[in-house]
This record gives C-alpha cells, sequence and structure tokens, in this order.
C-alpha cells in the first residue's frame, strides 16, 4: 500500500483538508472496487494523519521591540433591541 496512486491520494489529503478518502482516491485513479474497500480506505487515511502529524505548525513570531505598538482588543457586549 505504498505505490504512487497510494501516496497520491494522501498527498490530495493532506493538501485538501476538505476532500474525502474516497474522492481522493478517485483522483489518483483508484478503481471503483478499490475505492468501496473499507480496509484501504483506512490505511489511505491513518497515512494522511502521520503524514499531517509530521507537519510543523505554522507559527508567530513577534519582535519584543514592537511590543509597545500592539493594543488589546475590547470587545463590547451587544446591544439589547426589542422588537415590536
Amino acid at each position: 500500500n505504498d505505490g504512487p496512486r497510494f501516496r497520491k491520494a494522501v498527498r490530495k489529503i493532506v493538501e485538501n483538508s476538505t476532500i474525502t478518502v474516497p474522492d481522493a482516491m478517485k483522483c489518483a485513479d483508484f478503481t471503483t472496487d478499490e475505492i468501496k474497500d473499507m480496509a484501504l480506505q483506512q490505511s489511505i487515511r491513518r497515512a494522511a494523519d502521520k503524514a499531517r502529524a509530521g507537519q510543523k505548525p505554522s507559527s508567530i513570531t513577534v519582535d519584543p521591540s514592537t511590543m509597545s505598538s500592539v493594543s488589546t482588543v475590547t470587545a463590547t457586549p451587544p446591544l439589547k433591541t426589542t422588537l415590536k
């Protein structure tokens, strides 16, 4: 389960978090019978999860010298309205 179609399906899932496993398999040219194979779907799902876990999360670095220009945002409660 590490052929080019398998890797392509995994890559599709990693690149597009909204794609379903069967749709990723279609994009990777799996047959209809292969797409119906729940064990194969699970293998692809696990490989995609493992690939995602290997990605470093994005981070934001704030330069301490700019801290004085950073302001806080205050929330205001919603206005009360009366329906007539």
